[in-house]
This record gives structure tokens, sequence and C-alpha cells, in this order.
């Protein structure tokens, strides 16, 4: 018995909600990570490629979820983006 495309779809939509949230959350691992490397200019190298990475990779995800039709409330991510915590 195969899936439906919608059951299909509705799995690779959620899949892909879960993979933008935890995309966010690195970033804000990333944030943390310019506090822990102080004066340490090997660190904060890291921390910046870390930084530019999650970015890059949180960026990608969204463009897939628009191409997918996928609307999220760009206001609340945002939000959520921005909040620490």
């Amino acid at each position: 018995m195969t899936k439906s495309p919608d059951r299909n779809r509705e799995k690779l939509e959620k899949k892909l909600l879960e993979e933008i949230e935890k995309a966010r959350k690195e970033i804000q691992m990333s944030e943390r990570a310019f506090q822990w490397a102080k004066k340490d200019s090997a660190a904060i190298d890291a921390a910046i490629l870390r930084m530019q990475a999650a970015v890059e990779h949180f960026t990608f995800l969204l463009q897939q979820a628009k191409k997918l039709g996928i609307k999220e409330d760009k206001k609340r991510l945002y939000e959520k983006l921005l909040k620490h915590g």
C-alpha cells in the first residue's frame, strides 16, 4: 500500500519545519559561542564560522520552505530567532 501524496507532503513539511527550528537554535548557540570565546582569537574565528554556517543553513531551509509553499509566520519566526533563552 502506497502513501498518498498529501500524506507524504505533510511529513515533508513537518520535517522541514523541525529542521528550521533546529537551525534557529543553532544560530542562538553560535551567538553564545562569541560570549564563550572571550579574547581567544581562535575561538572567535570558530564562532564566526559557526555563525556564518548557521545563518546560511537557516536561509537555505527557509528558501526550501518557500519553494514548497510552506507558510510560516515571518513575524513569529523572527521573534523566535531574536529571543534569547
